[in-house]
């Protein structure tokens, strides 16, 4: 199956022009900033688990839809060695508010910049993900997800997470 970066990034474009943003009661700059403490198996130039820590901001574009910024950092064994992996991405997401909760699902791309000892690597990622947050207060959240990665443009590494963390509402400035 033959995947298209052109198709999804079309699809994250016409999903964030159709969100209108009208103006909601104290809406807030930013929506959330967050830490999440992630497990992931990763299939790069060695298989295996490692632990990481992603640290998120999030845009509130409208009711519904919100643009994420978020890197994770972790530090995988490959065959190589010990290796540190950075991702920077961004993520378009749909979520959905039940009273306290807020089911999401998303799309995006970033790059995975990877060191290992004899090699420095950049390459183009896409992802796609889903979870929810739940509200424990008017600015504490806890928010637990799951994020599947394909690491260059035909996927020759792939990266599956899922993590758990806290989020805190930024105040409307």
């Amino acid at each position: 199956m033959r995947f298209s970066c052109s198709g999804l990034l079309t699809l994250a474009f016409v999903i964030g022009m159709s969100a209108s943003s009208p103006a909601f009661a104290q809406s807030p700059s930013w929506g959330d900033i967050g830490v999440s403490f992630v497990g992931m198996e990763y299939d790069l130039s060695g298989v295996g688990t490692a632990p990481g820590l992603a640290v998120r901001a999030t845009h509130d574009v409208s009711p519904h839809v919100v643009l994420e910024l978020r890197g994770l950092f972790a530090k995988p064994d490959q065959q190589s060695g010990p290796s540190t992996l950075i991702v920077p991405e961004a993520q378009v997401q749909y979520r959905w508010n039940v009273a306290r909760l807020s089911p999401f699902v998303g799309v995006g791309g970033g790059t995975a910049f990877i060191k290992s000892p004899f090699t420095t690597d950049w390459d183009a990622t896409i992802s796609v993900s889903g979870g929810t947050g739940v509200r424990l207060s008017e600015q504490l959240g806890l928010v637990g997800e799951v994020r599947l990665r394909g690491v260059e443009w035909r996927f020759t590494g792939t990266i599956a997470e899922w993590g758990l963390g806290l989020a805190w509402r930024l105040p409307a400035f």
